[in-house]
């Protein structure tokens, strides 16, 4: 039950260790009783079965009176938790200060058992709480040593004549008393030390945790104000963008008269530029959708959807006179989100094309082997150069290569795969040579039964 406590608050673990406390308590009238007897009828000690009996009783009857108690209930708050264990303390001191005296006074050895309520109240209590209580605690102890030491109280002689007299002897009382002080005034620091440093770890630890929860509702507040400023501003430029290019295309036609040589190139540098501003729009909609969008894993046959794909791409192929190799094993099953796929394929395919080299080659591959698809993509394009590679996957970033090979490219294509890939629990690697070509490698959960 208590197995765990460790990863509570400090509140709880205190509230767990008194109601703990509370429950063990009638474990001491029976060893009391237990114990007398034995030690009476079996070591011979001179001891009161009747006043331990009294004693036994004294405690059962105030734990049943403390039990019944409001703040000592099972439900109690913390506060009200500490009420009750400070009159447990109060009425076990008593209860242990009579049962030092009639089990011999200053030559008991339930002396050092005040001990364990020492160590307790350090969990329990702040440090001067529990110095005011030891205090009056050896106050108390000093009182009943030289009450006997002076003949006030009649002295217990539990162990013989040998001891007899020890009692009246000030070097001895004082040893037991200045023991008594030394070991727990070092129990007090010690102990009281560490549980502080405990609370204090606590509550660095909730502070933190405070910090962290408001940092990360900062961040995800952050990021819904992005995405929404995101979604409003490609929403909002599509539609210009697409009558923009409807335009230019209409005054290209003639609609409008023939344009001159000079004209006619200023408008299709527009175009160019709209075009790349289109695919800004697609790629920046496409990473709005990313995480959004209900999550579909269906099994996805590769061989129909990479032709599909290829057959897209096959005018810019042909018009860059480009080579194919395809081979796709008919075992390959993807399980998978079929859009998403679909725009992985296109963006990776799309880029073997528009940064091969005429006359080039496209290389596609797909294998179903160890329980996964494994694809390859490859190109004898311009490649990427190795200072670039690492930073290929960030959003917005080309090679600097790339923007030198063709205008046309948003940067956001590669972010754009990696997390698709990872959404649908995929891996991607990128290897490439610059001046000789960029390889594209997937592995894809394998859909079961596609055997």
């Amino acid at each position: 039950m208590y197995a765990s406590t460790h990863h509570l608050p400090v509140e709880q673990q205190l509230a767990i260790a008194i109601r703990l406390f509370t429950r063990v308590r009638w474990i001491p009238p029976l060893a009391i009783l237990g114990g007398g007897v034995f030690f009476k009828e079996v070591l011979g000690l001179n001891l009161s079965i009747e006043a331990l009996a009294q004693i036994a009783v004294w405690i059962i009857a105030y734990n049943v009176y403390l039990m019944r108690r409001q703040i000592c209930s099972t439900g109690a708050a913390v506060p009200d938790l500490l009420r009750c264990a400070n009159l447990h303390m109060f009425f076990d001191y008593f209860s242990i200060t009579l049962l030092v005296y009639y089990t011999g006074g200053v030559l008991s050895p339930l002396v050092w058992f005040y001990s364990i309520h020492i160590i307790m109240s350090c969990i329990f209590f702040k440090r001067k709480k529990v110095l005011l209580w030891t205090g009056i605690l050896w106050l108390a102890l000093a009182a009943l040593f030289l009450g006997e030491f002076f003949g006030w109280l009649p002295h217990q002689c539990v162990y013989g004549v040998s001891f007899d007299g020890l009692h009246r002897r000030p070097g001895f009382i004082l040893a037991v008393l200045g023991g008594a002080a030394l070991l727990w005034g070092s129990l007090i620091w010690l102990v009281t030390m560490i549980v502080e440093r405990v609370r204090v770890a606590e509550q660095d630890e909730r502070t933190l945790q405070v910090q962290y929860k408001q940092a990360l509702d900062d961040l995800t507040e952050s990021e819904k104000r992005r995405t929404l400023y995101r979604r409003v501003l490609t929403h909002e430029l599509r539609s210009p963008v697409a009558a923009a290019q409807s335009l230019v295309r209409i005054m290209n036609t003639g609609a409008f008269g023939e344009l001159p040589e000079r004209q006619r190139g200023v408008i299709e540098r527009v175009g160019n530029r709209l075009d790349q501003m289109e695919l800004m729009v697609r790629d920046l909609l496409t990473m709005e959708r990313i995480g959004r969008e209900e999550f579909k894993l269906e099994t996805v046959p590769l061989a129909p959807l990479l032709k599909e794909i290829v057959e897209m791409y096959l005018p810019q192929m042909e018009e860059h006179r480009l080579r194919q190799e395809i081979s796709i094993d008919p075992q390959a099953v993807a399980l998978a989100d079929p859009e998403d796929l679909r725009t992985i394929f296109s963006n990776l395919i799309s880029n073997a094309v528009k940064y091969n080299r005429d006359e080039g080659l496209i290389r596609i591959r797909a294998e179903a082997r160890d329980g996964a698809i494994h694809l390859e993509i490859a190109d004898t394009g311009i490649g990427i150069p190795k200072g670039d590679q690492k930073r290929l996957f960030e959003d917005f970033y080309r090679a600097t290569n790339a923007k030198e090979h063709t205008v046309q490219g948003t940067g956001l294509g590669l972010s754009i795969v990696k997390s698709l890939v990872r959404q649908n629990n995929g891996l991607i690697e990128l290897e490439s040579v610059e001046n000789q070509g960029t390889t594209i490698r997937l592995a894809l959960p394998r859909a079961t039964g596609s055997d």
